[in-house]
């Protein structure tokens, strides 16, 4: 029986306002790949997959996001209302840089999980993503949704987080900063360490890394992960859209990608570690088995907030105040 992922990634558009410094979409250019063209998924062909998902018995967690800002479609509209029909409750990431009081009111009747993507306040924002305007015109889109949310008594999770980009440190002020600004608004808070690309994919926090990747097993993302991207290609990493399944696309069906040579030659390769020319060789986000659910105490003006470490990231529950 092909092994289905749990979840799967439906990337509504490529297009991005921002040039975060930590993400892979502004490192492709430093390197051999091209920038990525900006481009919307099709409907016929989000429709297609989403009629396929929902027959599959569990159904798989829908994430209507990948590298790209989903608020670009101009159809967006259209693909919410049909996964309302079709019973989905999808997981949405956004730099919410755009503002629109029905689109917001179609997103809290759609989204499972709302996550903005903030980085920071002020400081940390302009510092590696973008200017000072743009800040506050997205802390103002933030505020504008949670009001929405509390006036529609929407069940929608509302979670936001920061990159620790260096020099900041996990423990520092513009972390506590951030967690008095928003802890207490949202729903939960994280805290992504910094991955660099370019050649390798390494992190930028190294604490715990070397012990990871001396004990680091098998990654699971090719076996319970699956991305379509904007153009119908398909990549089997949560992470990154730099390595593609070659010659083959999503428009004959998530069934037909799953039983695709080129996937199980991947897993196969997974499985047996035989990564050589692959970037996964050099990866070190394999996060499974390390750091887990560990937890970290985090300044929080006269008190502390306890953290859960994740992998790379600190999640910040909104009941874990002490």
């Amino acid at each position: 029986m092909v092994e289905k992922p749990q979840t799967v990634a439906l990337e509504l558009s490529s297009a991005c306002s921002f040039g975060c410094a930590y993400c892979d979409r502004v490192n492709w250019r430093d390197g051999s790949q091209q920038v990525r063209r900006r481009q919307h998924m099709e409907v016929d062909l989000f429709k297609g997959l989403v009629d396929e998902l929902v027959t599959w018995t569990p159904p798989p967690a829908l994430t209507i996001s990948y590298e790209g800002e989903s608020l670009f479609h101009p159809q967006l509209f259209e693909l919410l209302a049909y996964l309302r029909a079709s019973g989905v409750r999808p997981w949405l990431s956004t730099s919410l840089c755009l503002f629109d009081r029905m689109l917001f009111g179609a997103l809290l009747e759609t989204c499972s999980t709302i996550h903005v993507s903030l980085d920071g306040l002020l400081e940390e924002f302009t510092r590696i993503r973008g200017t000072a305007e743009q800040f506050h015109i997205v802390e103002e889109h933030l505020l504008e949704l949670l009001k929405l949310r509390a006036e529609l008594a929407s069940t929608t999770e509302i979670t936001v987080s920061m990159t620790v980009c260096p020099p900041v440190t996990v423990i520092s002020s513009p972390i506590e900063e951030f967690l008095i600004r928003w802890h207490g608004k949202v729903d939960q808070i994280y805290f992504w360490q910094m991955t660099n690309y370019k050649e390798k994919i390494t992190l930028a926090c190294r604490q715990g890394v070397e012990k990871h990747l001396k004990n680091r097993r098998i990654c699971t993302q090719p076996f319970v992960y699956l991305a379509v991207l904007s153009d119908g290609r398909i990549s089997p990493c949560c992470n990154t859209s730099r390595f593609v399944l070659p010659g083959i696309d999503a428009s004959s069906g998530l069934f037909s990608v799953l039983n695709s040579a080129q996937l199980q030659a991947f897993r196969r390769q997974h499985k047996k570690f035989e990564l050589s020319g692959l970037c996964c060789e050099f990866c070190e986000l394999w996060l499974e088995n390390w750091l887990g659910d560990e937890q970290i105490m985090l300044p929080f003006g006269d008190r502390q907030l306890a953290g859960l470490l994740e992998g790379n990231s600190i999640r910040i529950p909104g009941e874990l105040a002490i």
